[in-house]
């Protein structure tokens, strides 16, 4: 709630009765971004080295489950093309972010 980006959401988080978030990446081995955990406390709460090392293990599990999903569903090329893209666009939201937390 004292994050200032997040103000938008302070309504809903707020009737839901959330008093803490936490975000983790899902990325995959070669490091791309295939999406967000969040993780909700309705207290707030810091999280221990062990919990975030677990929600580390669980989000690359949901990796490597996203990256079989959708291998089933494409040929081989396909799906190279689509990791290389994946990569890509993972380095340009990370440049950006990069940008725009440095000033």
């Amino acid at each position: 709630m004292a994050d200032e980006e997040f103000s938008p959401c302070r309504p809903v988080v707020r009737r839901a009765g959330i008093r803490g978030v936490q975000s983790t990446p899902i990325l995959s081995s070669s490091g791309a971004l295939l999406g967000i955990m969040s993780t909700h406390f309705a207290v707030p709460h810091r999280l221990t080295k062990i919990e975030l090392r677990e929600l580390q293990h669980v989000a690359h599990v949901a990796a490597d489950a996203l990256i079989h999903v959708r291998a089933r569903r494409y040929s081989s090329r396909e799906r190279i093309d689509r990791s290389l893209m994946l990569v890509e666009q993972s380095w340009e939201v990370i440049a950006r972010a990069e940008r725009d937390y440095s000033s």
